[in-house]
C-alpha cells in the first residue's frame, strides 16, 4: 500500500510539473468562441461576455480581446445562453446555444448602438458546423437515445445509430447486452478503440478496445463517436467513443424508468422466427429467443448548496436472459451434472447492477471540480455458452467492479486555462470452474464436456492522468492562434490466476468412443504484468481569415514491465524440474523450472512521435460550408499481454491410453525420464510447450497506421448538418509471426495436388476439384519468430454520408451511408499453405452500411421513433483441413494436417442484413412532471438473417430441432448456421420525470 500511495504522489507530482506547460484539446467539455462586431463589421474589444446555464452553478463571465473575441473553455455539455455588453451598445442576448463535447461554438454577435439597459434577442439557431476542426465524428445526444427505440447498452447504440460502425454479431432490442461485443471500423481492429467516460480512458488493459465495467446509458447526456481525423489528445486510430454523463442543476429533477419484453410475466411479447431450415440445422425452436430483458432506473439531480454545489445519481438494474442456438450440447457418451431443465439453467443469464454518482462544485469564476463514483455487480452464470459446451462446460462469472475520477478546471487568465484529471477503475473478473470434474474435449464435434478448460481468477486496474493547458493568442503573424498540449500518464496493472482440476485436460473422439490424448499443466500460477504509458504532446490552431490550420505532434513512451512474481507449487513440474533437450524458440536447450521471477523492465519500451495535420476553409464565410482535410499517424495501444512472461503456461501432451474406460485420466505410478514421463494411463508425448524466457525483441517496431481524409461539411438548412468524407488508411510496421526461414519454403515444403470436396463437404461428388498446396519435406522443422512486415498491412477505402440534425422543434435525425473496402495481400506467413495458397483477397468489413435513428413528435403528444439498419453481408472464406497421412489415412493428406483457404479469401458473403425498429409512445405532463408510456418492436420485419456460419469444408453432425430423441444427421459444414437474428420482440416502456418547480 505504500509502494503505490509513493506512485500516486509522484505521478501527481509529474503532472502538477507539466500543467503549466502543456496544453490540451477538449475532450470531455466543449467550448464557445464568441466574436463581438459592431454594425458595420468592425471588431470589438473590452465588450462583457457572460454565459449561463443550468449545468452551471453560477455565470461565466470575460472579457473580449483586442481581435473582439472571447472563448469561454472547458464547457460542460449543455445548452447555454450568451449576453454582450457594452457602454454605448445595447444588450445582446443569445439563447439555445447547445454545447457537445471536442466541439467549438462559434458565434458572431453584433451589437447596435444604444443603451445597455436596451436588449436585442438575436432569433436564429446555433451554427451546426465546426469551423475549426477537420474530426470525422456523430453525435448521439440525450434526445436521440431517450426518443428511438435501442438497447439499454451502449454496444446497441452504436450498432443502431453510429456511421461506419460494424458489429459482427447483430442486436436485436438489446438481446447482446450480457456481453461486450468487438466492433470496426475504417478497417481497424477493435483492440485499437478507445472508450472514454468523462473525459478519461478507460479501456480494459488487459482486452484494449473493451471497457472494464458495463455502462448505464440512462445517465449519459452525450455520446461523441470519432472516427477519423483525431485531435493530437488521442492516440490510437480505432473509434473513439467520448461518453458523457448527466450533471445535476440548480434544480432538483430526475426519472424513474422500467422497461420489460420477453416473459413479463402478464404476456409474452415476441414472435418466433426459427423456420424449418433452421430446424434441420439443429436449431431449437426458442433457441435465438429472449427469457426475459427487463431494465429498472433510478436517477436524481439537483443543488446540495444553491449555486456553489451539484449532485446527480443513478441506480440502474438490468438483467438479460436469453437462449443460444446449439446451446446445451447434447453428450452423446458422458452425463451433464448440472441442471439442464428449461429456463435459466439452460439460458445466458446476464444480472447487472450498476449505482452511479457525480458531483460539480464551482468555487468561484476560476475554479470548478468534478468528481464521479460508479459502483458494479456483474453476474453471468453461464459465461460462453454456445453450441461447444455444456452447463457444465462454460464458466461462472462473477464481476465486481469501480471507478473513481476527479477533475479540476482552473482558469488562470483570459487567455490560459488548465483541467486536470484522474481516474483509477478495476474489476475483479473471475470465470471459475462450474465441477470438479476434469474437462474434457470430443474432438470429433468440438464440443466440451464435465468442466470448462481452465479457471482463471483476474484482477485488473487502471490509473489515468492528464493535465492539460490551452492558451489564445488574438494576433500573432496575421491571426489568431490557439496552442494546446498536455500530458496524459497510464498505469495499468494485471494479475491472472489460473487453475484447473487435477491440473489435466483431456480429449476423446466420440465417432470410435476412444480416449485420444492427456495434457498436464504446471498449474496452478500467478501472473503480473503492467504497462504504463506516457504522451506529451502539442498543437498550434492558427485561423486567418476563412483559413484554419492546425499541427501537432504527440511523442510517446510505452513500455512493458513484469513486477518481481512468484507462483504457487505444481504437482507435475515443481520448482527445480529438469527438461532435457527441448525446443524453446526454435533452439534445443535445456530447462529448469523456476516458480520465482525477478522484475523485468523495457519489455518492450517504445519511444515514438506522431505527427497530424488538418485544415478547414469557410467557404462562403458564414460558417454555413468548410471544407476539411487531414492526414495524421497513429499509433497501436498494447495491452499487458504484450510483454513475453517466463512465468507462464507450461505443458505436455501424451496420448492417453484410458485403462479402464470410464474417460477419467488417473496417474498411477509416473516416472521422469528428463524428457517426459512415462507409465501409468501415459502412452507417448506428443507436444510439449514451454514459455520462451528471452524478453522482448528490441528490434521490432511499434505498428502504426497512417491516415488521410477530405470532405465537406454543410448546413444544408437550419439546425441540419451535411457531410461527406472519404478516408483513406493503411497500417505501418506491422507485427506478426512468421516462419523465420520463409525465403527457403521452395526447397522446405514440395508443392502437391489434392482433391478438395467442395462446398457439399462430400468426396466424390460434382463440386470436388484438384488445389495446390505444399507439403512439408521430411525431417523439416518449422520454427517461428515475430517480425514486422507490411505484406500484412490493412487497406482501407471509404466515402461516407451523414446528416444530423439534434431534437429540436419536435424532430431530430441521424443518418449515414458509407461504402468501403478493406484490402489486405496476405493473413498469414507462418507457412506457404497460409500465404500462397487462396491468400489474397477482402479481410471483414460491410461494403455497405447505411443506418437511420430519428423521432418526430405527433400531434396530441405521441412520439414516434424509427431505427433502420441496412448492411451489405460480412464477407467469409471457405476452409478445409487436410489431414495427416497415417496407417489408416493414405491419399488426399499431407506429412502434417493443414487447413488451408479452399477458396479465395473473401470470395463468399452472407445475406445482407435488414434491420427496423419502431417506437410508439405518448407522453402526459402533470404541472412539472411527466409520464412517458410507449412500446419498442424490434426486427418489425420477423427477419431470421443467418449472421454467423460455419467455415469448414465436410459434415456436421446435428439433431433436428435440437432434440436428443432425434437422430444424428450429416448436414454440409460449411455455411450451416450458427447464428441468427433474434425474433421479433416489443418492449414495454414507462418512465416518470420529475421536476421541481
Amino acid at each position: 500500500m505504500a509502494r503505490k500511495l509513493g506512485l500516486i504522489a509522484v505521478l501527481l507530482a509529474l503532472v502538477c510539473a507539466f500543467a503549466p506547460r502543456t496544453a490540451f484539446a477538449q475532450i470531455q467539455s466543449g467550448s464557445i468562441l464568441v466574436k463581438v462586431t459592431d454594425q458595420q463589421g468592425g471588431v470589438i474589444p473590452g465588450a462583457t461576455v457572460s454565459i449561463t446555464s443550468p449545468v452551471l452553478p453560477a455565470p461565466l463571465t470575460g472579457v473580449t480581446d483586442s481581435s473582439g473575441v472571447y472563448r469561454f473553455p472547458s464547457l460542460t455539455v449543455g445548452s447555454y445562453s450568451l449576453r454582450v455588453t457594452l457602454q454605448g451598445f445595447k444588450t445582446s442576448v443569445r439563447d439555445g446555444l447547445q454545447v457537445i463535447q471536442g466541439q467549438t461554438v462559434s458565434i458572431d454577435a453584433e451589437l447596435t448602438v444604444g443603451g445597455m439597459t436596451e436588449e436585442t434577442t438575436v432569433k436564429g439557431e446555433p451554427p451546426v458546423v465546426d469551423t475549426k476542426s477537420a474530426n470525422v465524428k456523430v453525435n448521439i445526444d440525450k434526445g436521440l437515445l431517450e426518443n428511438t427505440p435501442g438497447g439499454k447498452d451502449i454496444w446497441s447504440i452504436l450498432q443502431s445509430k453510429a456511421p461506419g460502425i460494424v458489429f459482427d454479431a447483430p442486436d436485436v432490442g438489446g438481446n447482446q447486452a450480457g456481453l461486450q461485443r468487438a466492433f470496426t471500423s475504417r478497417g481497424t481492429p477493435n483492440a485499437q478503440n478507445t472508450q472514454m467516460l468523462n473525459g478519461v480512458n478507460v479501456n480494459d488493459p488487459s482486452a484494449q478496445g473493451f471497457s472494464m465495467n458495463y455502462y448505464d446509458p440512462s445517465s449519459f447526456e452525450n455520446i461523441q463517436v470519432s472516427s477519423g481525423a483525431q485531435d493530437i489528445s488521442v492516440g490510437t486510430a480505432g473509434v473513439f467513443i467520448n461518453m458523457v454523463t448527466k450533471s445535476g442543476t440548480n434544480r432538483f429533477n430526475g426519472q424513474a424508468l422500467f422497461t420489460c419484453q420477453g416473459d413479463c410475466k402478464f404476456t409474452k411479447t415476441q414472435a418466433h422466427n426459427v423456420d424449418a431450415t433452421l430446424l434441420k440445422a439443429g436449431f431449437r425452436s426458442d433457441s435465438n429467443s429472449v427469457g426475459y430483458i427487463t431494465n429498472t432506473n433510478f436517477q436524481a439531480g439537483g443543488p446540495m448548496v444553491k449555486n456553489k454545489l451539484f449532485f446527480f445519481a443513478s441506480v440502474n438494474y438490468q438483467p438479460t436472459h436469453v437462449n443460444v442456438p446449439g446451446f446445451p450440447a447434447v453428450s452423446p457418451l458422458l452425463p451433464i451434472t448440472l441442471s439442464t431443465s428449461p429456463g435459466k439453467d439452460i439460458q445466458d443469464t446476464t444480472d447487472i447492477t450498476t449505482g452511479t454518482a457525480k458531483f460539480n462544485y464551482q468555487l468561484n469564476a476560476r475554479n470548478r471540480f468534478e468528481g464521479f463514483i460508479e459502483r458494479q455487480k456483474y453476474d453471468k452464470p453461464n459465461r460462453g455458452a454456445s453450441a461447444s459446451n455444456t452447463p457444465d462446460s462454460n464458466f461462472k462469472e462473477l464481476d465486481y467492479g469501480n471507478t473513481f475520477q476527479g477533475g479540476w478546471n482552473l482558469l488562470l487568465t483570459n487567455r490560459m486555462f488548465v483541467d486536470t484529471k484522474v481516474s483509477y477503475n478495476n474489476i475483479h473478473f473471475p470465470l471459475f470452474q462450474k465441477t470438479d470434474l476434469q474437462s474434457i474435449l470430443d474432438n470429433t464435434t468440438g464440443i466440451r464436456y464435465r468442466n470448462s478448460a481452465t479457471d482463471s481468477r483476474f484482477y485488473r486496474q487502471r490509473l489515468q492522468m492528464s493535465s492539460n493547458w490551452q492558451y489564445f493568442v488574438p494576433e500573432m503573424f496575421g491571426g489568431r492562434h490557439e496552442f494546446k498540449g498536455g500530458v496524459d500518464f497510464g498505469h495499468t496493472p494485471a494479475a491472472t490466476d489460473n487453475l484447473r482440476v487435477d491440473d489435466v485436460n483431456l480429449v476423446y473422439t466420440s465417432s470410435n468412443n476412444r480416449a485420444s490424448t492427456v495434457q498436464l499443466f504446471n498449474s496452478p500460477t500467478h501472473t503480473v504484468a503492467t504497462v504504463n504509458s506516457l504522451a506529451l504532446y502539442a498543437q498550434d490552431s492558427y485561423s486567418f481569415r476563412r483559413l484554419t490550420v492546425v499541427g501537432g505532434i504527440r511523442w510517446e513512451r510505452v513500455e512493458g514491465f513484469l513486477p518481481e512474481q512468484t507462483s504457487p507449487s505444481s504437482r507435475y513440474f515443481p520448482e527445480g524440474h529438469v527438461f532435457n533437450s527441448v525446443s524453446i524458440g526454435g533452439v534445443l536447450q535445456s530447462y529448469t523450472v523456476k516458480k520465482n521471477f525477478s522484475a523485468v523492465h523495457n519489455n518492450p519500451l517504445w519511444y515514438n512521435v506522431a505527427p497530424r495535420f488538418m485544415a478547414t476553409y469557410d467557404l462562403q464565410g458564414n460558417g454555413k460550408t468548410v471544407l476539411k482535410g487531414s492526414w495524421g499517424r497513429y499509433l497501436d495501444q498494447i495491452n499487458t499481454g504484450t510483454p513475453p512472461n517466463a512465468n507462464g503456461t507450461i505443458s505436455q501432451t501424451y496420448s492417453w491410453n484410458d485403462a479402464n474406460g470410464d474417460f477419467v485420466f488417473q496417474p498411477g505410478t509416473l516416472t521422469w525420464n528428463g524428457t517426459n514421463y512415462v507409465g501409468g494411463e501415459l502412452g507417448a508425448l506428443t507436444n510439449t510447450n514451454i514459455p520462451n524466457p528471452a524478453a522482448f525483441d528490441t528490434s521490432l517496431k511499434r505498428p502504426k497506421r497512417h491516415e488521410f481524409t477530405v470532405g465537406i461539411d454543410r448546413e444544408v438548412v437550419p439546425t441540419v448538418l451535411a457531410s461527406a468524407t472519404y478516408i483513406w488508411r493503411k497500417e505501418k510496421d506491422v507485427q506478426t509471426t512468421v516462419e523465420q526461414n520463409f525465403d527457403q519454403w521452395d526447397t522446405l515444403f514440395t508443392k502437391v495436388t489434392v482433391t478438395d470436396p467442395g462446398r457439399d463437404g462430400v468426396a466424390g461428388t460434382s463440386d470436388d476439384a484438384p488445389l495446390t498446396v505444399y507439403n512439408q519435406n521430411a525431417g523439416v522443422t518449422l520454427t517461428n519468430k515475430v517480425i514486422n512486415d507490411d505484406r500484412l498491412a490493412q487497406r482501407y477505402n471509404g466515402l461516407e454520408f451523414t446528416l444530423n440534425r439534434r431534437l429540436q422543434d419536435k424532430w431530430g435525425v441521424l443518418l449515414g451511408y458509407t461504402y468501403s473496402r478493406t484490402q489486405q495481400d496476405l493473413v498469414s506467413l507462418r507457412n506457404p499453405n497460409d500465404a500462397r495458397v487462396n491468400a489474397d483477397g477482402e479481410s471483414g468489413g460491410r461494403r455497405h452500411n447505411f443506418k437511420v435513428a430519428g423521432s418526430y413528435e405527433l400531434p396530441y403528444q405521441v412520439m414516434l421513433g424509427v431505427n433502420l439498419t441496412m448492411q451489405s453481408g460480412l464477407p467469409i472464406t471457405r476452409t478445409w483441413n487436410i489431414p495427416a497421412c497415417s496407417s489408416s489415412i493414405l491419399t488426399n493428406c499431407l506429412r502434417t494436417a493443414q487447413t488451408v483457404n479452399a477458396e479465395k479469401r473473401g470470395a463468399d458473403t452472407l445475406d445482407r442484413l435488414t434491420l427496423l425498429d419502431a417506437r410508439f409512445s405518448r407522453y402526459f405532463k402533470i404541472g412539472t412532471n411527466r409520464i412517458d408510456l410507449g412500446v419498442d418492436l424490434y426486427n418489425l420485419f420477423n427477419a431470421n438473417t443467418t449472421y454467423s456460419v460455419r467455415t469448414g469444408t465436410g459434415q456436421t453432425g446435428v439433431r433436428e430441432a435440437g432434440l436428443a430423441a432425434n437422430p444424428v444427421t450429416n448436414i454440409p459444414t460449411y455455411r450451416s448456421p450458427t447464428g441468427v437474428l433474434g425474433p421479433r420482440i416489443l418492449r414495454f416502456n414507462i418512465t416518470y420525470s420529475f421536476s421541481q418547480k
